[in-house]
């Protein structure tokens, strides 16, 4: 199965996270230092990370990610649907009725 660049990115970085998490939180900047990614990258695949359960972050000096759950219960296929999920689409609006013909009143 052949992986996207962030799908590759994201799980490179979710192992790094889990590898490293138990000195405590992990800051987006050592792990793009270690796999160099680009920080701004790394923030948006994290927020997307976030928005699913896949990682906490701590805010404040001392502050970074840790994972959301149990290393054993995050799959690739779980990081995989994070970050390759489109973001979500407005709801549809119906069309606006057709206009009546002239010299005729809509029913």
């Amino acid at each position: 199965m052949r992986l996207s660049t962030k799908s590759r990115f994201a799980v490179a970085a979710m192992i790094d996270l889990a590898l490293r998490e138990q000195a405590g939180p992990v800051s987006l900047g050592s792990i793009g230092e270690r796999l160099q990614i680009s920080l701004s990258y790394l923030e948006q695949m994290f927020s997307k990370l976030r928005q699913q359960g896949l990682v906490e972050s701590t805010r404040g000096p001392g502050g970074g990610y840790t994972l959301g759950r149990a290393a054993t219960a995050i799959s690739v296929a779980d990081i995989i649907k994070a970050v390759g999920r489109p973001p979500p689409r407005p709801p549809a609006t119906p069309p606006p009725p057709a206009p009546a013909p002239r010299g005729q009143t809509p029913p």
